[in-house]
């Protein structure tokens, strides 16, 4: 039996030596103090090592010694255990001996003491205590070099998201390219429908657009050399209307246009430029505002231009796009139908069946569908194809719909019609207004007309020109006319005593207009020309004007001299695109007045017009000049011509006779026709009696 260990006495504290004394030095990155060491960590607060107080006093050396160590010493204190060898403190031993007390006692103690020992080491014998102290370890210091190595790559790291952010990365490269060659352009749908021209430089024959991500690819070529001309200029223009609507913008060809592309050149230059117009525009050209000049490419095939689709308010569903061309000298031609650009599209047209309609249903006009652009594999339906009518005319399609592929890329479908009802002489007429398909629909057509039954024998306003052959005078001009849009070729006139009626016909489009610009070669050492003049630009519209002068009265001097006649009468009609632009009637009295409401009747195809206006005819009979001019002063002006007499317009007849299919009405007209003459006896009668006195 171990003998009984003795009972401690009660621990005393030791004088301070002198080396205890001495001012507390800085050890690595900690500072020694009276309460302990107080950490230098840049990464930690400052704060003190193995507590705030001495080992062997009262204080905390993680834990208490005569006081807490994680238990108690000496009955005082926890010390999870036994002490004085009977049992563990914290583990494998007594206290006093080598055993560890939450680590050692006279052993490690989480720290130093006095600075010089390690504690958390091991004391008298096996470790340090007021000897020379154990070496500290430190965690080493963060390198500048890693430090500014760490700030570069963050600043890169920044460059390259902000190099996102504010520069996207480069689009797919776009399958057009603007170098002249228009090979790229095989798989683009394209049209191939245009007016025809006397100057084959300027005579389109295929003209296709195509819109990417980014820009907006336009094409056209002519019959003739692009921009061929030696001495002047060429100008191609495509007039974009960008919202599909005609209410905003520069009217063109029923769109409203709201931005055009104009290309020029000739033999050794060409050039680009976008234009913008305002909603309200109108017809005036010089509303225009000009926008940044375009890459452009051009050879003796053809022109493609580039325009930025940042530089657009485009919608591709719904925007349409049309061709121009102009050799500034009289010459041009147009495109028939607009281009689409939300990739393929279907174009219907119409030709006409009949001139005169007969009894029974009559084939009158055909429809045409093509399909632009069809994907292999893909079959496009046309339908609901909607058309204005003759009031009253009854008509029918031979089917409701096309179906057109890659392979079969064109249907037609006939439309008949029925005139029961109408008159002979009379005119029925059928246009076809648009369709319903999967891509945008255009139409290229003209109204169709036909008389019923036969050619009438007076003159009627109605657009068939039939019964002016026998009337109409050939134009004969000195010299040539360079616009053939206002090149008449035919013409005649003639009144019924209280109208007059008119006939013209021109070599190319009847009031087609034109894109007003010109531009001409400066001539050797005149520099950039004379500036235009502040403030507004002068209104210029582009419209073919017509003009008929009328002499009611030969025996009259006064009036407007005009090719050798005293004119007291002056109808005036504009148009452009082929579409009648305005309409006025003048009188002559020291200078022409208007005549306020006066009946002005206009009817029209694609190069003839007729009309008629309030006149009244003179003794000595009535002759007529004609001039036609467009926007430049291109003009051709008429010989007199002699207003043929007319009979007033005669009593419509029948067609056929009219029969009333109700027997009822047989049955009842017996019982009927008794009542009225039973009426009448009885009437004759009472008026025969005297009344009696």
């Amino acid at each position: 039996m171990e003998p009984e260990a003795p009972t401690p006495g009660p621990i005393r504290a030791k004088p301070p030596s002198e080396a205890e004394r001495r001012p507390p030095r800085p050890v690595g990155r900690h500072e020694s103090t009276a309460a302990g060491f107080r950490s230098k960590s840049l990464l930690r607060r400052p704060g003190y090592v193995n507590g705030a107080g001495a080992v062997n006093g009262k204080s905390r050396v993680n834990g208490l010694v005569n006081g807490r160590v994680n238990g108690l010493v000496n009955g005082r204190g926890r010390v999870n255990g036994f002490i004085n060898g009977k049992g563990y403190v914290n583990g494998a031993g007594a206290v006093n001996g080598k055993s560890r007390v939450n680590g050692l006692v006279n052993g490690r103690v989480n720290g130093l003491v006095n600075g010089r020992g390690r504690v958390n080491g091991f004391i008298n014998g096996k470790g340090y205590v007021n000897g020379a102290g154990i070496p500290i370890a430190r965690l080493p210091a963060t390198p500048r070099r890693a430090t500014y190595g760490f700030i570069a790559a963050g600043l890169a790291m920044l460059v390259v998201f902000s190099a996102f952010l504010f520069f996207p990365p480069a689009a797919p490269a776009a399958p057009v390219t603007i170098d002249g060659q228009f090979d790229d352009w095989a798989a683009v749908p394209f049209l191939d429908l245009a007016t025809r021209s006397a100057n084959p430089d300027v005579e389109i024959v295929r003209y296709a657009a195509f819109l990417d991500r980014t820009a907006l690819f336009l094409h056209a070529a002519t019959r003739g050399p692009t921009f061929g001309d030696v001495t002047g200029f060429d100008g191609i223009y495509f007039l974009i209307d960008a919202d599909g609507t005609a209410a905003t913008g520069l009217l063109h060809d029923g769109l409203g246009i709201d931005y055009v592309v104009e290309t020029y050149g000739n033999v050794s230059s060409v050039s680009a430029r976008l234009f913008s117009f305002p909603p309200a525009a109108g017809l005036n050209w010089s509303a225009r505002e000009s926008g940044p000049s375009l890459p452009i490419a051009a050879s003796n095939r053809g022109v493609e231009v580039l325009v930025s689709a940042y530089v657009l308010d485009l919608d591709p569903t719904a925007a349409r796009i049309a061709v121009y061309a102009d050799d500034y000298a009289g010459a041009s031609s147009r495109g028939r139908a607009p281009l689409s650009v939300s990739g393929g599209f279907v174009l219907l047209e119409t030709r006409p069946l009949a001139t005169i309609v007969g009894p029974g249903s009559t084939d009158f006009l055909e429809v045409r569908a093509r399909g632009l652009g069809i994907p292999v594999g893909e079959t496009w339906t046309v339908s609901g194809l909607s058309f204005r009518a003759t009031l009253g005319l009854p008509y029918a399609l031979s089917a409701e719909s096309v179906s057109i592929t890659r392979d079969r890329p064109t249907d037609v479908i006939t439309v008949s019609v029925q005139v029961s009802g109408f008159f002979s002489g009379d005119v029925v007429e059928v246009e076809l207004v648009g369709a319903a398909g999967p891509r945008p629909v255009a139409v290229a057509s003209e109204p169709v007309r036909a008389y019923v039954l036969s050619v009438p024998t007076s003159t009627r306003i109605d657009g068939l020109f039939a019964e002016w052959a026998a009337d109409a005078v050939p134009d004969t001009d000195l010299s040539p006319v360079d616009n053939p849009n206002v090149d008449l070729v035919r013409y005649a006139a003639a009144t019924d005593l209280a109208s007059g009626f008119f006939f013209t016909e021109v070599a190319g489009t009847a009031l087609g207009g034109s894109v007003p610009q010109r531009h001409r070669p400066s001539p050797p050492g005149s520099g950039g020309g004379t500036p235009a003049p502040p403030g507004p630009r002068a209104r210029v519209t582009g419209e073919d004007i017509l003009r008929v002068y009328v002499e009611s009265n030969a025996s009259v001097p006064d009036g407007f001299a005009v090719g050798g006649i005293r004119a007291d009468l002056l109808l005036d009609v504009r148009g452009h695109s082929g579409r009648v632009t305005s309409r006025a009637l003048y009188e002559w009295s020291s200078g022409w007045r208007t005549v306020p409401g006066a009946t002005i009747v206009l009817a029209k195809n694609a190069s003839a017009i007729e009309g008629s206006f309030p006149m009244v005819l003179g003794v000595n009979g009535s002759r007529v000049v004609f001039e036609s001019t467009d926007w430049s002063g291109i003009t051709d002006l008429t010989d007199p011509v002699n207003a043929t007499i007319e009979p007033p317009f005669p009593a419509p007849e029948f067609s056929f006779p009219i029969t009333i299919n109700a027997p009822e009405f047989e049955v009842a007209l017996a019982p009927v026709a008794g009542t009225v003459l039973l009426g009448l006896a009885c009437l004759r009668r009472r008026r025969h009696r005297r009344p009696e006195k």
